[in-house]
């Protein structure tokens, strides 16, 4: 790799102008540290020691953070009175199946979980990784310094963020050891097989990389078919998040040279600002139904302003590999503001701390991104959260949804493609924090249809007490939650959230999107598509036909072998429903085939459960 700086050109359209600046990508070699077997006995008394002072609201002039004014507007507004429940029209996601997960001695939650293709769920709070199976039996578990414990001593180790890469079946873990310019270092570790409780690859980045008095903060974490990127707020020392923020950066990391535990070609992205200001807390998007790239997206906003509808849009051209990577950003509007979220009120006179409007969770799929945040709702001046779709490449306006329900205040969003993969299909599952003074702080899910219809909250996990952790009536929260498609099974989506048991507690859930209508409907053969799938008792379709014709309908196993002929009939014109029960079929995958005099008009693969 070239050791020479690189300059790549930001683009930033405003108001029709255009705004060059640069960013400073540096290409460079992050060698490997440790393979490390996470299956290693030890002793493990994960050591920690929390501060419970009181959360004091900063200062300043210039302070956008006013949390202050948010929090006395909500107090003195008189719009609570009236405030309804969200008309909807999609069905609720159902809960399938919970069980607890891990516990850390830390404040707010920072929940985040990820579970490969054959059941191994990786589940991150603050500063413990635990391994279960589907069932929720434990495999492996330990703190973070444990997990990573042949790197040496881990002074403080925290933001955990987890990923499963279905393209190449291995997980991945980010973390933070140390709060200072001198100690700072992220830890990004790479499975070396689908088993996450065997050996893995451990790798360093500076917490420093611009050798200042600023250390890395935040993670977030997504991959493209050929990179990692993971992104960073670098801040002062000694200085809280709101007041010592200095700029964002990007780490993209090759893929291959990781697994491999080779030396990994890495870019570093620094210097991304807009009208020379540093963009604030930068998003990754996570690819819908599967890793794509080699192009890849990125969204940040003005977290701290009070009435706010700018966006920013970064995409990152090309791999490392490639060695042709540029950053561009893109300067856009929502069609509604966000702001600063107002804090949250739980019983007792206590509070939940709600941050800022920083975007939280993106999504790439057929063309567009998805994305969410936290928010105040301006038509109620409750903490909500925003949701927002954009054409990242072509697209002048985001059109955002301000999503509240019933009494609660809703917070810490994070969203997973549930739809089929067509074109047309923009379905979105959203996992969301809950919370009312009558309500114990717990875990929900929300579906957003095809038609862009949302559903009403499936509550996954009721809190069984409030969240009574600091000294005084603000209490922490959680930083992030975290859900994913199960990739290899359609309909099912796994998430991690939290819920109050007068601490901070962990629930691991898994729904299902069960919308019948998954599709458009009303399609001719070729694009029909079978529901509910997978099924337990009976499959449909709905077609329609321009004449008359002799079709027949039969299944077939995954070898290509006949099992059973459904029907041989005349199909009238017009609309049609073919229904048929699989009580007959053992549990496994089929493919539905449609045929005509002609030849074959349809085929779909479907699965049975049972």
């Amino acid at each position: 790799m070239r050791n020479s700086l690189l300059t790549a050109l930001i683009v930033l359209a405003s108001a029709g102008a255009s705004i060059g600046q640069e960013a400073h990508p540096t290409k460079g070699k992050m060698g490997l540290i440790k393979v490390v077997n996470f299956s290693k006995e030890a002793p493990d008394y994960d050591p920690s020691v929390q501060n419970i002072d009181p959360i004091h609201a900063p200062g300043g002039e210039e302070d956008e953070f006013s949390k202050v004014e948010v929090d006395s507007i909500r107090a003195h507004s008189t719009k609570r009175k009236g405030f309804q429940q969200m008309k909807t029209a999609a069905p609720a996601p159902k809960l399938q199946y919970s069980f607890d997960g891990n516990v850390s001695a830390g404040t707010p939650n920072d929940n985040d979980m990820c579970i490969g293709n054959n059941g191994y769920i990786i589940s991150v709070v603050n500063s413990t990784l635990f391994v279960y199976d589907s069932t929720g039996k434990i495999k492996k578990t330990g703190s973070l310094s444990f997990f990573a414990k042949e790197l040496g001593k881990l002074d403080r180790s925290y933001d955990p963020r987890v990923l499963y890469d279905p393209n190449n079946d291995r997980f991945i873990a980010v973390f933070l050891n140390g709060t200072l310019s001198t100690d700072n270092t992220p830890v990004v570790a790479f499975s070396q097989t689908n088993d996450p409780t065997g050996n893995w690859n451990f790798y360093q980045l500076p917490g420093n990389p611009l050798n200042d008095t600023s250390w890395s903060d935040y993670p977030i974490i997504s991959l493209s078919n050929h990179d990692l990127f993971l992104t960073l707020n670098l801040l002062h020392d000694n200085m809280s998040w709101q007041e010592g923020f200095r700029q964002s950066i990007i780490w993209q990391m090759d893929l291959s040279t990781a697994y491999a535990g080779d030396s990994v070609d890495n870019i570093l992205w620094t210097n991304i600002n807009f009208e020379g200001k540093p963009v604030w807390s930068i998003c990754p998007a996570q690819g819908g139904m599967h890793p794509e790239g080699p192009k890849s997206y990125f969204l940040s906003v003005h977290p701290g302003s009070l009435n706010n509808d700018s966006l920013f849009i970064h995409t990152i051209t090309n791999s490392v590999e490639s060695g042709k990577a540029t950053l561009n950003t893109r300067f856009v509007r929502m069609n509604k503001s966000y702001g600063l979220p107002p804090s949250a009120p739980q019983g007792g006179g206590q509070y939940l701390q709600t941050n800022d409007a920083r975007v939280l969770s993106a999504m790439h799929q057929n063309g567009l991104l998805h994305f969410a945040g936290n928010t105040r709702d301006f038509q109620n001046d409750a903490a909500g959260i925003y949701y927002g779709v954009i054409d990242p490449d072509a697209g002048t306006t985001a059109n955002v949804t301000i999503l509240s329900y019933d009494t609660l205040d809703l917070g810490y969003p994070d969203i997973a493609y549930a739809g089929t993969g067509n074109p047309d299909d923009q379905t979105v599952i959203i996992t969301v924090s809950h919370v009312s003074p009558t309500t114990f702080p717990g875990t929900s899910v929300i579906l957003m249809n095809y038609s862009g219809q949302f559903s009403d909250l499936t509550r996954v996990k009721e809190g069984t007490g409030i969240i009574n952790e600091m000294t005084d009536t603000l209490e922490r929260w959680g930083d992030y939650s975290g859900i994913q498609r199960k990739y290899n099974e359609d309909r099912s989506f796994w998430l991690a959230g939290t819920y109050g048991d007068n601490i901070n507690r962990t629930i691991i859930a898994k729904v299902l999107n069960t919308d019948p209508a998954l599709h458009v409907p009303s399609a001719q053969p070729n694009q029909l598509q079978l529901y509910p799938n997978p099924s337990t008792s009976y499959f449909e379709l709905r077609f329609e036909v321009e004449e008359e014709a002799q079709l027949t309908f039969k299944v077939i196993d995954m070898q290509g072998k006949e099992v059973c002929i459904l029907l041989r009939d005349e199909v009238h014109e017009g609309l049609n429903r073919f229904r048929f029960s699989t009580e007959p079929l053992p549990a496994g995958s089929y493919v539905l085939l449609i045929q005509s005099n002609e030849g074959l008009v349809h085929s779909e693969r479907f699965v049975v459960n049972r």
